[in-house]
């Protein structure tokens, strides 16, 4: 029983035209989910706040197939699809300003053949009138879609009535109108009902979808068969006599033929015109010719023709039956002689003396019987021993894995429905993690979709977001240093502490020269405008030393650079529009020079004017406005203008970071600070405070054994160095603003 539907959609009252992407009526695709075959998924959604009209299709899409995916009761499909579209407006909120956050409504509806199951988010409301009454649902407001990271979904059922009425809208009418008032709006036909929608709400903005199922057809009763009146039938014993001749009508004055006269004696009036004539009336007879002589010449010319081809037929077949009789007769004489001809040669035969002739009959020769073979008795029962254990084996082993499958689908659809209906986040994820641990091994189609659910729950509520790495090259295992910079197409890597790599992002390396071939420190690129340098890749040695390099080169050249105060190696160094930043933690400080004609030859100058923090285990650093330092234990500190800034790693999810390298883009003054965590193979991503925005993860194991990490010139890749091999990665959009 199909329904049906129209939507209608207002803007402060004013009636929109056109379709909208936030009201949909689906069919089932080519493929859905196992339950989801003779289901219709109707959704009406409405946005309040900077909502652009692709929010709206991205949030149907992501409803739409996470519905139309989701095996089993249509109250898990709908819970999914309000929770898909959940998800992608609060990762769009996250991207807003606090004051200007997007919030929705929706309400979807999950239709059958006989009933219809609703879900509800935020003040979306739907309305039933059905011969049995009216029903209202849900019974209280629900949080705002997109207003937490777990949608409460609000689950009804109603059961299809003929002539039933559903009302699915964004808000509830009620408050307008009284249900009378709605309830005769609802009971018009066809497009009065959108228009009686459009004068209740009057100048309020609504979207709501009608759904109307027809009246039950009675079909009318059938006419009764006309009654027959029995007649009884006649005994056939004595033939019917047949009807006296009827008196054939003649016209006045109509010639009769003489042996048609009636014989009769005259009456008066009437006269013997002439011998054989009888004429009525004294009329003289007429001169036309009569129709009966002619019909009964056709008569009699009929009556001829037919018994000529009688007598020809007769005569033909006694002509053939005679031939036929007598080629018989013929063969009957010549069977007989022959018959009589061999009769006499066995009479003669038998009379002659000699040896009685009798026919031979062959007897078949009786077959002995086979020897018994034990070795191949036993041989045969071993094989077919052998072929019973197999079958009962193999019969075991499928049927008990489908019952081990049905029981693990079963228990988890049990932890999906306790997580659905868990009221706050973290007390669903113990349900999340029992799914993924029931269904991580086994590859079914309905085991694989509850183990994405799952996994996209986990990674909601930990801010995960999947990422997929592109392998640029392999340089094995002998890269042993953490530094890595990205520079002009390319990305250069330190191998040891005496060769640097260049690294083509096309493909191909090349090896950059180094005279004397020194021990190496660290690498980073520089950008200024200068007499010798503009722009190109700075190389730090042991003892003060500092070479620089372009692509146009041949070889690195040395660059004059102030010795340190206190004679000792930096760990790292940074640059910063043009200025140069070496970290010291021997002595205590982060050592600033300021280039001059493309050298470093003035003194350098603390960075820290005051009280210099505690730097020892200080292993790296990133400068973007505030100087960011690594630890030897993985904690990270802050600096801002010479002093410490309040940075505290705080909401990162399990297990326990253990950072190994950082970068950040100097492009981005107060921009994310990118962490590579070796503990558990990801990358973090903090805001300028420390506190957590999002971790992204490879669906592979490409982040395993992490050793360096850094940020593209353009701002929009991140290169990380894992095992010795170098993967892009592209960044995706960030909730961290």
């Amino acid at each position: 029983m199909e329904p049906w539907t129209g939507w209608i959609r207002l803007t402060d009252g004013r009636r929109q035209t056109g379709g909208h992407p936030g009201t949909t009526w689906l069919a089932p695709p080519l493929h859905p989910a196992p339950g989801r075959e003779g289901e219709r998924f109707a959704m009406v959604l409405d946005l309040t706040g900077p909502a652009p009209s692709r929010l709206y299709r991205e949030i149907r899409d992501a409803a739409a197939q996470a519905f139309w995916s989701a095996p089993g009761s249509p109250i898990a499909a709908l819970r999914r699809a309000v929770v898909a579209a959940n998800r992608v407006l609060f990762r769009f909120s996250q991207q807003l300003p606090s004051g200007s956050r997007c919030v929705g409504n929706i309400a979807c509806a999950a239709s059958q053949a006989d009933e219809v199951f609703l879900a509800h988010a935020g003040l979306a409301w739907s309305y039933v009138l059905s011969a049995d009454g009216d029903e209202q649902h849900p019974d209280r407001p629900l949080p705002y879609l997109g207003s937490r990271p777990y949608a409460e979904v609000a689950i009804s059922y109603v059961p299809v009535r003929p002539g039933m009425i559903l009302l699915l809208s964004t808000q509830n009418l009620l408050r307008l109108v009284t249900p009378d008032a709605l309830g005769q709006v609802l009971r018009r036909e066809g497009e009065e009902i959108l228009d009686g929608l459009e004068q209740l709400a009057g100048e309020e903005s609504l979207t709501a979808m009608v759904l109307c199922w027809p009246e039950e057809q009675i079909s009318p009763p059938l006419a009764p068969l006309p009654r027959r009146r029995y007649e009884a039938p006649s005994p056939p014993a004595v033939p019917p006599a047949p009807p006296p001749p009827m008196e054939e009508e003649r016209m006045p004055g109509e010639t009769l033929l003489p042996e048609e006269m009636p014989l009769r004696e005259g009456v008066a009036g009437e006269e013997l015109a002439e011998p054989g004539v009888w004429t009525r009336g004294g009329e003289s007879p007429p001169t036309r010719p009569s129709p009966r002589l002619s019909l009964l010449g056709e008569r009699v010319r009929a009556r001829c023709a037919a018994i000529g081809r009688g007598l020809a037929k007769g005569t033909v077949a006694v002509v053939g039956g005679l031939a036929r009789g007598a080629s018989a007769l013929g063969m009957g004489l010549r069977g007989a002689a022959r018959s009589a001809y061999r009769g006499a040669q066995v009479l003669v035969r038998r009379a002659l003396p000699g040896a009685d002739r009798r026919r031979r009959v062959s007897m078949p020769v009786p077959r002995p019987v086979p020897q018994e073979n034990p070795r191949r008795m036993a041989a045969l029962a071993i094989v077919i021993l052998i072929l019973v254990i197999l079958t009962t084996l193999f019969v075991w082993f499928r049927y008990s894995g489908d019952l081990r499958r049905s029981e693990v689908l079963s228990r988890a659809q049990e932890q999906v429905l306790a997580a659905q209906q868990a009221p706050h986040p973290e007390l669903a994820r113990p349900h999340w993690e029992a799914v993924l641990a029931l269904t991580a091994n086994d590859e079914a189609p309905e085991v694989r979709a509850l183990h994405s659910m799952a996994q996209d729950a986990l990674d909601q509520m930990d801010g995960v977001i999947r990422v997929a790495p592109s392998l640029l090259a392999d340089l094995g295992t002998q890269v042993s240093r953490n530094r890595l910079v990205s520079w002009e197409q390319s990305i250069a890597v330190l191998e040891g502490p005496g060769q640097i790599r260049r690294v083509l992002i096309g493909g191909g390396s090349e090896f950059i020269t180094i005279p004397e071939a020194p021990s190496l420190i660290d690498i980073t690129y520089y950008h200024a405008e200068t007499s010798q340098l503009s722009q190109g890749l700075l190389i730090l040695g042991a003892g003060g030393r500092l070479w620089a390099y372009d692509t146009h080169w041949s070889e690195a050249q040395s660059v004059a650079l102030s010795p340190t105060p206190g004679g000792y190696d930096p760990v790292a160094m940074a640059t910063y529009y043009g200025r140069l930043y070496l970290l010291d933690p021997a002595a205590g400080q982060i050592w600033r020079y300021v280039p001059q004609n493309g050298e470093f030859k003035g003194e350098p100058e603390p960075y820290f004017s005051a009280a210099a923090p505690p730097l020892t285990g200080a292993r790296d650093m990133a400068v973007n406005y505030n100087i960011y330092v690594l630890f030897e234990d993985g904690g990270v500190a802050r600096y801002k203008e010479g002093k410490a800034a309040p940075f505290a790693v705080g909401g990162v999810p399990a297990p326990a970071p253990r950072f190994v390298a950082l970068a950040v883009d100097p492009e981005q003054e107060n921009g994310p600070v990118y962490l590579a965590d070796g503990a558990a193979e990801r990358i973090v991503v903090l805001r300028e405070d420390g506190t957590f925005c999002a971790q992204l993860r490879p669906a592979g194991g490409e982040f395993q054994s992490l050793q360096a990490l850094t940020v593209s010139q353009a701002g929009d890749s991140l290169f990380v160095l894992a095992q010795g091999k170098i993967y892009r990665v592209i960044i995706p959009s960030l909730p961290c603003w």
